[in-house]
């Protein structure tokens, strides 16, 4: 299971250019000022080819196209190779691409000269996760998670929290998922928070306390409320009760709140489905049982291919999700 990643390929080098009418003669001579620099006070061709590399890495980072972005940063790398923020970014993307290794022991070589920064903790963490290590990953986010506590920035903290609760829910440890699904919400009192830790209740078949917490927190901040991820949660919680009624209602907020986080729409439109194969309405309108059809169709995917979040399904959900007939 992934957990809530803060890493992102970042900027490398920021360039002021000037604009100007000569165009130069050799361009290998050609530079750009760099203002506030005494030393050097021109960007060398290098250092803007550098920079151009790192820029084309990013774009291919985020399409996905690893082999490319690894590419690029390498080449950024043999031209400066002591820029450790290269580095760090070809670090990631090597492990996003399996490489652990190689990855590894490039940040184990940045934390011994850049010191225990928790970027770089985070991203060993990454790593050893996408092993398969969660044990090693979760020694290392707990690192990170006191860093950033005492250094008061409460919320990288939460994400870290939160982080550490899903690899301890994996693992089985649900009095420690717990306690840092509730550090998470404490630190970081948001709908994605309020939402997770929900969700974390339901999957611990306390139904009653995450209906409880969640409408407190609604009640005295509304703007809580505003989220796909509560109301999902509210309506798992409302199928463990035996509510069926309550479940559809909360279904139904969460179905018009899911421009917010698509993502989670197959699991979303399921859940609708098979409430509404508990209640159905004979006086459903034409574009209602036609959404029913579509639904129908996400819920039979879902079950051939279950995802991580039906672990925190309700049981009497997953069974009825069983007895879904593929419409093929």
């Amino acid at each position: 299971m992934r957990f809530v990643s803060p890493l992102r390929f970042v900027g490398m080098i920021t360039i002021v250019a000037c604009l100007g009418c000569a165009v130069p003669r050799d361009h290998h001579t050609f530079s750009v000022y760099a203002p506030g620099s005494e030393q050097n006070p021109f960007l060398s061709t290098d250092d803007l080819l550098t920079a151009g590399l790192v820029s084309e890495s990013m774009v291919y980072g985020a399409k996905g196209r690893l082999f490319e972005a690894e590419s690029r940063l390498r080449k950024a790398r043999y031209l400066d190779p002591n820029n450790e923020k290269v580095q760090f970014n070809l670090a990631v993307v090597l492990g996003q691409g399996g490489n652990s290794e190689e990855a590894l022991e490039m940040l184990s070589k940045l934390r011994g000269s850049s010191g225990d920064q928790p970027y770089l903790i985070v991203a060993t963490a990454d790593i050893h996760n996408g092993q398969g290590d969660r044990e090693r990953a979760r020694t290392e986010l707990k690192k990170a998670f006191s860093m950033y506590r005492g250094a008061a920035n409460d919320g990288q903290a939460a994400i870290i929290a939160r982080s550490i609760s899903n690899l301890a829910f994996a693992q089985g440890l649900e009095q420690e998922a717990l306690c840092y699904s509730w550090e998470a919400l404490t630190l970081a009192p948001s709908p994605q928070q309020l939402g997770a830790h929900t969700g974390l209740l339901v999957a611990l078949n306390m139904f009653s306390e995450a209906e409880s917490l969640a409408k407190q927190r609604i009640q005295q901040s509304p703007p809580l409320g505003a989220s796909v991820q509560v109301h999902y949660a509210l309506s798992l919680a409302h199928i463990g009760q035996g509510d069926v009624a309550g479940a559809l209602r909360e279904v139904e907020v969460a179905q018009d709140l899911l421009a917010e986080n698509p993502e989670i729409g197959a699991e979303v439109n399921s859940l609708w489905y098979l409430l509404k194969t508990l209640s159905p309405d004979p006086e459903d309108t034409e574009a209602t049982l036609q959404k029913f059809e579509q639904s129908h169709i996400d819920a039979a995917r879902l079950r051939e291919k279950p995802t991580y979040a039906l672990v925190r399904w309700p049981a009497a959900a997953r069974e009825l999700l069983s007895k879904v007939v593929d419409p093929a």
